[in-house]
């Protein structure tokens, strides 16, 4: 009677200790995202707003790997006018236009793991370990239209040119997670971000995501 009574305990503790443990499954989350590449709030004089939407796979209770993709940019219309008078090079003068456009879009591309720290992965707020890699990509481009005009004559042409920017970053850094309700996940992400080969960055930068995120399947 003993031994049932044991085998009854053990086989009571295995099955919560299953039930609670987090098996195999897909999550997504989207989040608000602020990088030195992509700051939250713009930069230039332009408001930009940064999200990053993340797909992950656990496929064991503490390792998890994740691809995480952040965007922002903006388009800045603008009209200019001049006058240049012909003085300084003993030519005539002339007025003088600026018609056109300024697109600026940025992207960073995040492939981490993930490692939870916690002994207790029952317990609502989880802290977790992250490192991977992160590829960053911005482009510039200014597109648009220019004339000269005065009372005798009048020319122009138009313009396009593109500045494109790349970097590849090594990142490690904490992440902590609080299950507000079943399956869902409040996730504060902050990685520290080394360059490996940079047109701009230099030193460690941080970059951080504040969202939510969702797991698909049991628990």
């Amino acid at each position: 009677m003993l031994s049932g009574l044991l085998l009854g305990s053990s086989l009571t503790s295995l099955a919560q200790s299953t039930a609670t443990t987090p098996s195999h499954c897909f999550y997504g989350g989207i989040a608000a995202y602020s990088s030195s590449f992509q700051p939250l709030g713009g930069t230039n004089g332009h408001t930009t707003v940064p999200f990053q939407a993340t797909v992950g796979y656990q496929w064991r209770p503490r390792w998890a790997v994740q691809l995480g993709v952040a965007y922002s940019g903006y388009n800045n219309p603008y009209f200019t006018t001049g006058t240049y008078d012909g003085s300084s090079g003993g030519s005539r003068g002339y007025d003088f236009s600026f018609d056109g456009s300024t697109y600026w879009r940025s992207v960073s591309a995040a492939l981490l793991g993930r490692y939870t720290l916690t002994r207790d992965l029952t317990h609502r707020l989880q802290v977790d370990a992250l490192g991977g890699f992160i590829f960053e990509r911005s482009s510039l481009r200014d597109t648009g239209s220019w004339t000269a005009y005065s009372s005798w004559d009048s020319f122009g042409s138009e313009y396009n040119s593109r500045v494109i920017t790349s970097n590849l970053l090594a990142g490690l850094g904490p992440s902590l997670r609080f299950r507000a309700i079943d399956h869902l996940e409040i996730v504060l992400d902050i990685v520290l971000n080394a360059p490996l080969a940079s047109d701009t960055q230099h030193g460690i930068k941080s970059a951080t995501a504040l969202g939510l995120r969702y797991r698909f399947g049991q628990r």
